[in-house]
């Protein structure tokens, strides 16, 4: 959101006060007398505060597109003569200007005769710190809607690392289950070899054909490659579960880390809540 800067400006050369200054404008094609705003602040935050601003002294309405009118004045302290105000409203590229035209009934421009005596600076002066009022307001409610983003996406971290961590410890009992099994898987496959052994040994009761020792002795290598395989298996396991062990560790460390930011961003929050609730 740009940062406000009002400027009130006029083509003579000396002030009516310390910030307004009157001029000469066109309206309805026609020079007239005007005091006239200038502002970087966005096109629409700015129609929608004078609007806003205008509304406490009548009915707005928008003769065109571009001027905005209020008429019969509520609380008129500008002059007993004044019959309307239009504001023309301007853009440019990086400029917003405001002309308040201070108008009688044949549509002509009030002179310094028939204003009261600062009445008319005072009306444009007061709209100038309404709009920066209700800036200060837009801008203490994006802080905290920026605070609350930031709180936001922290807690998201935090609650991804709490999952890394819940995935690790379900990693570990898989692997460590897998370990617990390992020597018995082992013991069964020892114990099943040495069956077939026994079968193939020279002192066996049973005659055996060729085809026969042959498909022991094959029998009798796959068991070999299967204790191999789970020596192996549980070698990996051993080593995986080493790993995710000390990940757990640095899974610990940023979630303690995490959680502290949490903590700090909520507290940020509440100041933001606060500076907001204070501004309003």
């Amino acid at each position: 959101m740009k940062k406000l800067l009002f400027l009130v400006f006029a083509a003579f050369s000396a002030p009516l006060s310390a910030q307004v200054y009157v001029g000469q404008n066109l309206h309805n094609g026609v020079e007239k007398r005007s005091y006239s705003a200038l502002t970087n602040l966005d096109s629409k935050d700015l129609t929608d505060d004078l609007e806003k601003y205008l509304g406490r002294f009548g009915k707005v309405n928008k003769p065109a597109k571009n001027i905005y009118r209020v008429q019969n004045l509520k609380g008129n302290t500008v002059s007993t003569d004044l019959s309307y105000i239009d504001v023309v409203a301007k853009s440019a590229r990086k400029l917003e200007k405001l002309e308040f035209f201070f108008l009688n009934d044949a549509h002509n421009a009030l002179s310094d005769n028939e204003l009261n005596p600062g009445g008319a600076e005072k009306f444009v002066q007061e709209f100038i710190d309404f709009s920066q009022q209700r800036l200060q307001v837009r801008l203490v409610g994006e802080n905290l809607s920026l605070a609350e983003d930031d709180l936001k996406e922290a807690k998201k971290d935090q609650g991804k690392i709490e999952k890394s961590i819940e995935s690790n410890l379900k990693d570990q009992q898989k692997l460590g289950k897998k370990l617990d099994a390992s020597p018995e898987l082992v013991a069964k496959a020892m114990s099943e070899k040495e069956e077939i052994v026994t079968r193939l040994s020279t002192d066996s009761t049973v005659t055996l054909d060729d085809k026969a020792k042959s498909d022991l002795s094959k029998a009798s290598q796959k068991k070999d490659k299967e204790i191999s395989k789970i020596q192996k298996d549980a070698d990996k396991a051993e080593d995986k579960l080493a790993k995710k062990e000390k990940e757990l560790e640095g899974l610990k460390q940023e979630l303690s880390a995490a959680k502290q930011k949490v903590r700090s961003l909520e507290k940020v929050v509440s100041d933001a809540k606060n500076l907001a609730d204070k501004i309003k």
